[in-house]
């Protein structure tokens, strides 16, 4: 097994708040991704900042 942490790009037109499938998704992989010991960075247009801790 690979034991090397990535910071993992995700671009997405849309995410959280805006509830979708795509958000919904996404936000699932990043959450995986984080579980893992990866760091997901969600590239996305928005007026606020989330961390993936406080979703």
């Amino acid at each position: 097994m690979n034991s090397h942490r990535l910071t993992v790009a995700l671009p997405t037109s849309t995410f959280l708040p805006s509830i979708g499938g795509v958000e919904i998704g996404l936000h699932n992989i990043a959450r995986g991704l984080s579980s893992r010991g990866h760091q997901p960075v969600v590239i996305a247009p928005a007026s606020h900042v989330y961390r993936l801790r406080k979703l």
